[in-house]
């Protein structure tokens, strides 16, 4: 049988051929999955970082008068103010308390500004498409936030401190984290400030309809 195309389709063919010979084969079929598909591809970029608990943590005091705890269930409501944008914040956040996560809070004038997360136990992080499975032996921080009016008093820095030291007197000997590519600053940070080294470089894809909802995702897992 001879496959036989109009001058339409030949022409789309040939379309598609320079487009393929200018850009490669990922940026042709996120194309060609747009235009005739309606389903636009994300290839997400992030690397795995990792750093030794033994010998001395850095410790980065805040430049503002701030308080620190762990959160408890009962602290929902604190989320709640932080991550006004954010739905489904209740049911994450409940999620995690169930899952016995651990979650450093701070504080300022009485007001939640920032947290970060920490697990020993496998997480999905869904902003970046992967799941994470500590190791016995190690501790897994994410989700680090801090109200962008108070990024400049290195709030963030000292979260990351007193995640290690949690880390290192709960007996882990390594803290490992993930790092969105296009988040330059916090790569800077958590090498030259901190000491991690990248591990690894991985990759997710998600595809979504032109409307906007995900219809697939594949995630995965570093230490596989």
């Amino acid at each position: 049988m001879v496959l036989r195309m109009d001058k339409k389709e030949r022409s789309s063919i040939r379309k598609i051929g320079r487009y393929y010979s200018e850009n490669g084969l990922v940026k042709t079929v996120m194309r060609v999955a747009d235009k005739l598909l309606g389903i636009i591809i994300n290839i997400k970029k992030s690397y795995v970082i990792e750093k030794s608990l033994s010998g001395n943590i850095p410790f980065i005091e805040a430049k503002i008068d701030v308080m620190f705890r762990m959160a408890e269930i009962q602290d929902v409501d604190y989320f709640k103010d932080i991550l006004k944008p954010w739905n489904n914040w209740f049911a994450i956040i409940k999620n995690r308390f169930e899952k016995r996560q651990t979650c450093i809070l701070c504080f300022h004038e009485n007001s939640a500004i920032g947290y970060i997360w920490i697990s020993f136990v496998p997480e999905t992080d869904k902003k970046l498409g992967i799941t994470v499975r500590p190791r016995d032996d190690e501790s897994y921080g994410f989700d680090l936030f801090v109200l962008p009016e108070y990024r400049k008093f290195l709030i963030g820095y000292e979260l990351i401190s007193r995640w290690l030291q949690y880390s290192k007197a709960s007996g882990r000997e390594k803290a490992i984290g993930v790092v969105a590519a296009w988040n330059k600053p916090m790569q800077m940070t958590t090498k030259l400030v901190f000491g991690f080294k990248v591990m690894e470089k991985i990759r997710s894809v998600e595809f979504f309809k032109k409307r906007g909802f995900i219809i697939s995702s594949k995630k995965i897992d570093p230490h596989s």
